[in-house]
Order: C-alpha cells, then structure tokens, then sequence
C-alpha cells in the first residue's frame, strides 16, 4: 500500500499541493520559494485564484473576471455575484453608480434613472385621473337650477301630526 504524503517543502504555512493548483489556476505561489506565497485576501486558507467567494461575504465572485488583488469593482457581474469580490460589506450595485448599495442605498432618483418606464406610467395614470376630475367638477356646474326637480310638493300635504297620534294608540 502507497502512502500519500503532503508536504510543505519551503515551509510558508502552504502545502505544496495548494501552491501547485493556485498557480495552475493563474494564481501566485511557488511550492520551491518561502517568499512567494498563493494569495488569501480573506484568510480562509483557499487561495484567492480557485476561491470562489474571495472576500468571503456568500456572495460568490463573477465568473467574468480571474482574482486580482486590485479588483474593487466589476461591471460585468450579473444576479447574485458579487461587484465587489474584494470588500465584504458590498456586493450588490442596482443603479450601477460604482458604490455599493449597503453603504450608499439606492434612492428613488436611482430608480427613475435606472428604469424610467414605470414611472412615465404612474406619471400619465395620475394625469388622465386629474383631467377626467377636472371634467367632471366642470360638467357639474353647467346644471339649469329651474330644470332640477322639485320634491318638496310631494310632502306638503303630508300630515305629520297625524303620523305622531297613531303610533301613541299603538
């Protein structure tokens, strides 16, 4: 039976195998030299260059772009990874302005810049509701008073008095 043995020939806290695939994967290190490390910008043990959530937020790093220790943003990110795989408090961008949304929130001026369409709609909706309001308050005045109709001939000879008595016999 062969034994595997894992190995860290220059003694860098990295086992050789590690440095070996972090380079592979286009990533630094070098099994042989002590001084050139694989990068671990969270200092989770993976390196940073087959890592797939490199600041370790749970957001995982977008595909579009290999690891780099300068990468502070990346506009190529889509649905849930992170445009900012090197700051862990950031990972989402909705109105695409280069801050993160934790610490800069998006504001309803964001919004309509980022997608006007809806609110052209709410916009027009409220405009055909006040102009049909203000038909209506104008047919509403435009009445003949002498047209309208008179009831109170119908109660003039009612008799109310007579209405009172009958419900005291009861």
């Amino acid at each position: 039976m062969t034994k595997i043995q894992v190995i860290a020939d220059d003694d860098d806290g990295w086992l050789d195998y590690e440095e070996v695939s972090c380079a592979a994967a286009g990533g630094t290190g070098d099994k042989d030299q002590a001084l050139e490390m694989p990068s671990d910008f969270d200092g989770d043990g993976i390196c940073d260059a087959v890592d797939p959530d490199d600041d370790n937020d749970g957001h995982p790093d977008p595909a579009c772009v290999g690891s780099s220790s300068t990468l502070d943003y990346v506009d190529c990110a889509t649905g849930d990874e992170d445009r900012f795989p090197r700051d862990s408090a950031e990972w989402y961008d909705a109105n695409e302005d280069g801050q993160g949304d934790n610490a800069n929130p998006v504001t309803l001026i964001d919004n309509i810049k980022y997608d006007p369409v809806p609110y052209v709609g709410i916009i027009a909706v409220i405009g055909a509701m006040g102009y049909g309001l203000l038909q209506m308050s104008q047919r509403a005045g435009l009445g003949d008073e002498d047209d309208a109709e008179d009831y109170t001939e119908d109660f003039e000879d009612f008799d109310f008095e007579d209405d009172e008595g009958d419900a005291e016999e009861d």
